[in-house]
């Protein structure tokens, strides 16, 4: 990834992670979900899916949850 971007969400289950890709899209904010598992290998646990921001989204969202 871009050095710009940040690693908000991290779990096993792809779906979790495009759901809160959904919500964040739905704030404005864009993110971007890398599925590090193995598609010959499903049944393997280990692997992530991870979800990231822009470093400045990530800022913008911490600041307006400050302010409630």
């Amino acid at each position: 990834m871009q050095k710009d971007w940040v690693l908000i969400y991290t779990t096993t289950n792809n779906n979790s992670a495009q759901i809160v890709k959904s919500v964040l899209g739905s704030e404005g904010i864009n993110a971007v979900v890398v599925n590090k598992r193995d598609s010959m290998n499903l049944h393997l646990n280990n692997a992530s899916v991870e979800l990231y921001v822009k470093s400045n989204d990530c800022l913008l969202y911490t600041s307006d949850a400050a302010d409630e």
